[in-house]
């Protein structure tokens, strides 16, 4: 007659059906990260969640000290090497899977010291609390799974850059109707013919060609004596304290609509801009 240990090993090679796996994975991820990484197998996985032990912290109490949880381990987990009438290469295996779960509780019962700890110590510093790497992995699979199944968030997050790329090109009205496919896109990385113009060697020009135009008499650069410079940045006013618009001076004369800022010259202040006032102006003419 089979004795229960020798039982339970020998359903250790059989596969979990569909409803073993769902209640398997009512366990939480962290515990089930602990318990893989001692390599047990997912039939003791299971009786561990049967015997309601489905979170880490309750896991790590599963026993106050090594003799109580190995007792525990012989009984519930059907795990007793000192069975009698059990085969030597039985007694064996049930004496590595023994141990493989008491490491898993000693590993369990350190990583929720230190889970508790780091909680405490953030509610008291006021900082949220982290999550841990396991759980932040089956939260992403779980996102994931319902991310491919809607489809609105599949095209958003889950779609190349280049199939939407070339989805937008198609949409132009651009594009010939009848053509079957978009124009290719021009590659980011492709080198253009010629040389690459020097960004600093321009810019030196500019300024150098600006230089030169401020050095011309104000004849050539067609603007009347005295006019002041279209560059110059101070608002002018009138003698009560009214803002004068600076626009309004230049030859361009003010584009803007309903402008705050009064339409007379900066110098004499009379009803006309700065570039038509003439020498010896009196004010408010």
């Amino acid at each position: 007659m089979a004795t229960p240990t020798a039982t339970f090993l020998g359903l250790l090679a059989t596969a979990l059906s569909a409803p073993e796996r769902a209640r398997l994975n009512s366990m939480s991820s962290d515990l089930r990260f602990i318990l893989s990484e001692f390599e047990i197998p997912d039939r003791i996985q299971l009786r561990a969640v049967e015997l309601g032990y489905k979170s880490l912290a309750l896991f790590a109490v599963l026993g106050d000290d090594r003799p109580s949880v190995r007792s525990l381990i012989a009984t519930d987990f059907f795990l007793n090497a000192q069975e009698p009438n059990l085969d030597a290469d039985l007694a064996l295996q049930a004496r590595l899977m023994s141990a493989q779960i008491l490491a898993a509780w000693l590993s369990a019962g350190t990583r929720a010291t230190e889970e508790a700890k780091q909680s405490a110590d953030n509610r008291l510093l006021r900082l949220p609390n982290l999550i841990s790497r396991t759980a932040l992995t089956a939260l992403r699979t779980k996102y994931e799974q319902f991310a491919m199944n809607d489809l609105r968030c599949r095209e958003r997050y889950f779609v190349t850059p280049t199939v939407l790329i070339n989805a937008s090109l198609a949409m132009k009205p651009n594009v010939a109707a009848g053509s079957a496919s978009p124009p290719p896109l021009k590659s980011v990385s492709a080198s253009t013919d010629g040389p690459k113009p020097d960004k600093k060697k321009s810019r030196k020009q500019a300024q150098r060609a600006k230089l030169k135009e401020k050095a011309k008499p104000e004849a050539v650069r067609g603007l009347p004596p005295g006019f002041p410079d279209a560059k110059r940045t101070k608002i002018a006013r009138t003698p009560d304290g009214r803002n004068i618009c600076g626009f309004f001076q230049l030859p361009a004369g003010c584009r803007k609509q309903n402008c705050s800022f009064l339409h007379v010259c900066d110098r004499c202040y009379g009803n006309h801009p700065a570039h038509k006032r003439t020498t010896g102006q009196d004010a408010g003419s």
